[in-house]
């Protein structure tokens, strides 16, 4: 198993810790003189807590003087072996776990505590879920076998509708009993909210049926868990769930992705820590998204709460790099107008970006002695181009150096006539602070208005792309 360190965590973890301490003592007699680790969770990653050697007898402990916080946290042996889970709960300090065979796939079977009511109650769900699990492989493999339409089918149906009920009504009973400790916490973020009588069934043809279903779930999707407890965000569950509703459950449209995380972000800042979790959560999915136009996440993000002094957690360099990141993306987010820049053609003529017109055009700036823009260059040229530009495509490709001799090398080599070839010399433009070009080649399309309306997207998408805007058109 990985052991995950970050300085933010670290802090953060250190700002929460008080001085009353914990002990867990071990005995697992099959590793004698070896290593044992003990492991919590964070935003859906794994932080190292403590690590001890057993003596001879393969007994040993855990401890410090800073209690644990309340959440789900693992013993594990080494890397490649299945982890023994436990929940923490607020009064689960001092306590002892048994690991009897450390060989055996049945981890729960195998593992014992003493001392810890949430952890103790925990395990007991374990081994009540799999052996409900057992019970319905076996109902399942008996109905896969029964006659069509027959009584047994029916029987067999029903022990299994009333299976699921009674796994429904245990965790329902174990929740209203364990209200407000950590199992409950744990144990609601595991259910999905359920939808009233009147969105449960209906004609799922009807697409109106449809939207009010979807709506609900939306707007219910969090009921579970609380995205402003700390403890929510101390299981292996939030960080999955906000993940699938960012990416499965909302329309793929950074619009919409915005709105609905600054939405989810107000609900933590009640809660200092909470608030900072869900706010790097989401410059994080800002940052690794692969989906165009996820920048404006981070621009919003930056605007809101790095500006602002509101990310109290961030030290000087991260608010610069935030700040700097966002900066990039600032004046060419998908929507906006292009910065109308002064250029000046290869013969010496200047012009503006919009004295170009045209159905489409893509303003490409590129260095002829990038490695990717010696490969992309030629291809954008003599393929996407040469198919679209009787469609209405037009290139303003963007000599970003000075050295005029590198740049009439390059367009002779590749005989690149046709387009629209353009520098900045003077740097009139300012185009760096209008456009990204800290990567290149740099892809931005404009429409006919010279709004930004798809940016680097590398050049084999440019084809596919503007046979999208062109069917959207059609079907306007």
């Amino acid at each position: 198993m990985k052991k995950i360190y970050t300085t933010f965590y670290l802090i953060l973890f250190a700002v929460v810790g008080f001085a009353q301490g914990f002990r867990i003592d071990i005995s697992i007699p099959q590793l004698a003189n070896q290593e044992v680790y003990l492991a919590g969770y964070l935003n859906g990653k794994i932080y190292s807590k403590d690590t001890t050697k057993l003596d001879p007898k393969g007994v040993g402990f855990f401890s410090d003087k800073e209690k644990l916080d309340e959440g789900l946290y693992m013993i594990y042996l080494h890397e490649n072996h299945v982890p023994y889970e436990f929940l923490i709960g607020a009064d689960d300090q001092e306590f002892a776990v048994t690991i009897k065979d450390t060989t055996s796939q049945a981890i729960i079977d195998n593992f014992a505590v003493v001392g810890a009511s949430q952890t103790e109650k925990y395990l007991a769900v374990g081994r009540y879920i799999s052996d409900a699990q057992k019970k319905q492989k076996h109902l399942v493999a008996q109905l896969k076998d029964a006659k069509k339409g027959s009584k047994e089918e029916e029987n067999l149906k029903k022990e299994l509708s009333n299976l699921n009920d009674q796994v429904l009504t245990y965790q329902k009973n174990l929740i209203e009993s364990n209200e407000n400790n950590m199992l409950a916490v744990f144990l609601r973020a595991m259910q999905q909210p359920t939808l009233p009588d009147s969105l449960a069934k209906g004609d799922f043809s009807d697409e109106n049926f449809q939207r009010k279903r979807y709506m609900y779930a939306k707007a219910h999707f969090f009921d579970n868990i609380d995205v402003a407890d700390v403890r929510s965000w101390r299981i292996n569950v939030l960080h999955k769930k906000l993940t699938d509703f960012l990416t499965k459950w909302l329309p793929q449209h950074p619009d919409t992705i915005t709105q609905e995380a600054i939405k989810l972000i107000e609900k933590t800042e009640s809660d200092s820590m909470t608030f900072s979790l869900m706010t790097n959560f989401m410059i994080s999915h800002a940052v690794s998204s692969k989906m165009m136009g996820m920048d404006r996440l981070l621009v919003e993000l930056s605007d809101r709460y790095y500006s602002t002094g509101k990310a109290f957690w961030a030290d000087s360099t991260i608010l610069s790099n935030v700040l700097k990141e966002a900066n990039k993306s600032r004046y060419n987010l998908i929507g906006m107008q292009a910065r109308n820049m002064p250029l000046v053609k290869h013969d010496g003529t200047p012009f503006h970006l919009y004295d170009i017109k045209s159905k489409y055009t893509l303003l490409y700036f590129y260095e002829p002695s990038c490695g990717h823009c010696k490969v992309a260059t030629p291809k954008l040229y003599n393929n996407v181009y040469q198919q679209y530009k009787n469609k209405g495509l037009e290139v303003v490709a963007v000599y970003l150096m000075t050295d005029k001799k590198e740049w009439d090398d390059f367009l002779n080599e590749h005989k690149m006539t046709q387009w629209i070839n353009a520098w900045d010399p003077n740097r009139d433009s300012y185009y760096w602070q209008f456009f990204d070009t800290s990567t290149t080649p740099s892809e931005y399309l404009l429409d006919a208005n010279k709004k930004i309306i798809a940016k680097r997207f590398g050049v084999e998408s440019l084809g596919r792309i503007i046979d999208m805007f062109d069917e959207m058109e059609k079907e306007k």
